[in-house]
């Protein structure tokens, strides 16, 4: 019945998360936003993840436009 919250480092403003949490293969995945300001996944605990598992979080966001100084 805990949840477990975890900060996650990324150099995005705000991005998409797939977030996993594995062991000897996936367990369950979901998909979560994160913003930059408060960059936290929230994971509840089961009973099915003791004794340990791991938890992966790959955080991508689309392209953005060039700032219009930049004609690079």
């Amino acid at each position: 019945g805990q949840t477990a919250r975890l900060q996650v480092r990324m150099p995005f403003r705000k991005a998409s998360a797939l977030v996993t949490v594995e062991r000897e293969g996936v367990l369950r995945g979901f998909v979560t936003t994160l913003s930059g300001r408060q960059p936290i996944v929230k994971l509840p605990i089961e009973a099915a993840d003791a004794p340990n598992v791991y938890v992966s979080v790959l955080a991508v966001r689309g392209r953005i436009a060039k700032p219009d100084g930049d004609r690079k």
